[in-house]
This record gives C-alpha cells, structure tokens and sequence, in this order.
C-alpha cells in the first residue's frame, strides 16, 4: 500500500479515537450535572418529608454517577418511607463500596447490625443475618455532697448541692438514653425502623444532654468543696488551703491540707 494512504489512514483513525474520547467525556459531565441536579431534588423532598420521591430522586442520581456516598441518602430516605428491606440493601451497598475511613461508615454499620437483628433482609441480598451487638453500659460515680459546716457560710454547700442534683440529673438522663438505645438494639424480629425512629432519636439526645448536665454538676460539685473549705476555720496556725483539685466526668477528688 502506498505510504501516503498509510498515513491518511492512521490519521483518520486518530481524529476519530479523539474525537470518541471527547463525546464519551463530555458524556460524562453532563450526567454529573443530571445527578447533581437530581441529588438536589432529592434532598428538597427530603427535608419535606417526601421520602418516596427523595428516593426515586436518589436512586435516579446513583445510576447516572454511581458514588457510593449516594447509597447513604438513599438508604436514609428508604427507612424514612418504611421500605426495610431496601434500605437495608443501600446500607450494604455502601459498606461494600466505601473505604475504611469513609464518612457515616460506622453510623451504617450500625443500622445494617439492628436491621439485620430485626429479621429485615435485602431485596437484592440473600447475605446471613450479622449478630446483634451488645451495649456495654459503664455507669459514672455520683458524688456525694459533704454535709456544711457548722456555723459557716452555707452558700459553698448549696452550690454542691445543686452540682450534686444536676450530677443525678445527667445520670437518670443517660440511663433513660441507654433503655431507648436498647429498644432499638433489642427491637423483635419484624419490626420496622420508621417505627423506631423516635426512640434513635431520644436515645441520642438523652445522652448528649446527660454528659452535659453530669459534667457541669460535677464541675459545680468541685467549686463548692474548694469553695467550702477555702472559707472553713483554718489550723492552730490560722491558715487553711487546698493544694490541688481536680474534676472529671467520671470522678472527683481533692488533695491538700486544711
């Protein structure tokens, strides 16, 4: 063959395999926008409450860019509308999709262990149930008020005192937080996670509020006691002091001498 049809030949070839990648990009940018766009929407009839139309809207944007963090919209939005078993399947999907580290990771790890513990299996997975996780429940010391001084100033001890309820507070609050988490973890076989929800929800705020007012109870526990006994009649010498304090979420303690 004469070399110059060679060569027209092999451009052609060239111009058309550039011309190929450039259409099969520019492909794939508009469907990045088509599942931008939809992901939006998705989310609008989420936050709506629409939850079967922020799934067809989800689930529109996986096929056209299939990233794996869509699976966890998707699945939320599932187990909002009632569909178990779907979101189930999405929970899976982005667990096996999802790197190590990935954002929500351990949050979907979670929701697959309870509703596989609930007898839910995937539409499109016949995986076996993955046993049910138990709670270990660590209880914080409540410290206990000294009673006042006679014939001191008794604002030190009511400062403990109110340290000290809110200190209960917080206890009973992460106790009621721990039974909501277990009606969760242990919910009956059959059950639904919409049916749920609200339990997941108290049990997390529950918790947070109790840490909260457990940790400011015994902050104000240990500021009364340093209070208290900076004020209290001092030794032979007249002196009186306290060396170190040092207040903690899960214990309290004062050295020094009076």
């Amino acid at each position: 063959m004469h070399p110059r049809i060679l060569l027209t030949a092999a451009l052609l070839a060239l111009a058309v395999a550039c011309t190929t990648s450039h259409a099969a990009a520019q492909t794939d940018g508009a469907a990045d926008v088509d599942a931008r766009v939809l992901f939006d929407e998705g989310r609008v009839a989420y936050d709506e409450g629409r939850f079967d139309d922020a799934v067809r809207a989800f689930r529109r944007a996986y096929v056209l860019s299939p990233r794996y963090q869509l699976l966890y919209n998707v699945g939320q939005a599932e187990l909002r509308a009632g569909h178990d078993d779907r979101a189930l399947e999405a929970f899976e999907g982005f667990l096996r999709q999802a790197p190590a580290d990935a954002q929500h990771r351990s949050e979907v790890q979670e929701r697959v262990t309870v509703l596989r513990g609930m007898g839910v299996t995937p539409t499109a997975s016949a995986e076996a149930p993955q046993p049910a996780v138990t709670a270990t429940v660590v209880e914080e010391p409540v410290a206990e008020p000294a009673p006042p001084a006679s014939g001191g100033d008794a604002t030190p001890w009511i400062v403990v005192g109110v340290g000290g309820a809110l200190v209960v507070a917080g206890a009973v609050m992460m106790g009621v937080g721990v039974s909501e988490a277990q009606r969760v973890t242990d919910a009956p076989v059959g059950s639904r996670w919409v049916d749920l929800q609200g339990a997941a929800d108290s049990a997390n705020i529950l918790w947070g509020v109790g840490i909260g007012a457990a940790a400011l109870g015994l902050a104000a526990v240990g500021a009364g006691i340093a209070w208290a006994l900076a004020s209290s009649p001092g030794s032979e010498s007249g002196t009186a002091g306290v060396t170190a304090i040092r207040v903690g979420l899960g214990s309290l303690s004062i050295e020094g001498v009076l």
